[in-house]
């Protein structure tokens, strides 16, 4: 393999398959209830970028290249760019003030009925299967969920 043939996805691949195995091996020395979302998550993510990885490599070994338009408006690059930091950023104001839970639905219902733009039924139903998951987590690991400046009485207490 040439160094001329390497391109920027099989870096990009490589990176991630570092990070997730620092996380897989770091996840490895918690105790038992605390290692277990860190590793399956890490480990789940671990394949999947093994997989781009493979990926990458088979093609870069098959000779095939990556097409790149030179010709994307630079503008509508940058105002994606900003508009996906507006939303983190967002959300992380949200845990701040509202607490992890809430705020993590919220985002995932207006992400749902503003971004992907499907109706408010679907939203609702996404944002709701989000604090489930988050509910029967806190009940199932006995973890506490971060509260925001504001106290809320509800369940994840």
């Amino acid at each position: 393999m040439k160094l001329q043939k390497l391109d920027a996805g099989l870096f990009f691949s490589l990176f991630f398959v570092l990070c997730f195995t620092y996380g897989v091996v770091d996840a490895l020395s918690y105790d038992f209830l605390a290692r277990i979302f860190p590793l399956y998550v890490s480990g789940f993510l671990l394949i999947v970028a093994l997989i781009a990885l493979f990926m990458d490599l088979r093609r870069i070994l098959g000779g095939k290249t990556v097409s790149v338009s030179k010709e994307a408006d630079s503008s509508i690059v940058w105002m994606r760019f900003a508009k996906y930091l507006g939303i983190i950023i967002a959300i992380y104001l949200g845990i701040w003030i509202l607490g992890y839970p809430l705020a993590m639905s919220l985002s995932i219902l207006l992400f749902y009925r503003y971004e992907t733009r499907v109706g408010w039924l679907l939203s609702f139903i996404a944002g709701a299967a989000g604090f489930g998951f988050l509910l029967i987590a806190s009940s199932l690991l006995q973890m506490d969920w971060p509260e925001g400046l504001i106290t809320l009485p509800w369940l994840m207490r």
